[in-house]
């Protein structure tokens, strides 16, 4: 699991701004990434 900070641009927004209005809550963007090849031989 990855944690991305949206780019690492959150610094430069104010505590009191929205930064994302869809994501009014989420400070760090969660990826999941699966390796693919880890059970071919």
């Amino acid at each position: 699991m990855y944690w991305n900070p949206y780019g690492g641009v959150m610094d430069e927004i104010s505590a009191a701004a929205t930064a994302i209005k869809s994501l009014l809550n989420s400070i760090f963007h969660i990826m999941l990434i699966s390796n693919l090849y880890a059970n071919i031989k």
